[in-house]
């Protein structure tokens, strides 16, 4: 059975953050795959220490289009 500590109040505070600040854009009306990702999953990510050692991001590399 998963057991899952409790949020503290800073947890609970930034998760509030990151729901407030999705709304307030998706009131303005669409939001793009990319903006979800920067408005919810990065700083979901952060919180949940995703980007601390030894855990490393890797970007995609870009791709050249080749000319027919």
């Amino acid at each position: 059975m998963l057991q899952l500590d409790p949020l503290s109040e800073f947890e609970i505070s930034e998760l509030t953050q990151i729901r407030n600040d999705f709304k307030n854009y998706l009131n303005d009306g669409k939001v793009l795959e990319g903006m979800v990702m920067a408005l919810t999953m990065m700083p979901l990510f952060r919180l949940a220490g995703f980007y601390r050692a030894p855990i490393k991001m890797r970007m995609e590399q870009e791709i050249d289009r080749i000319n027919d």
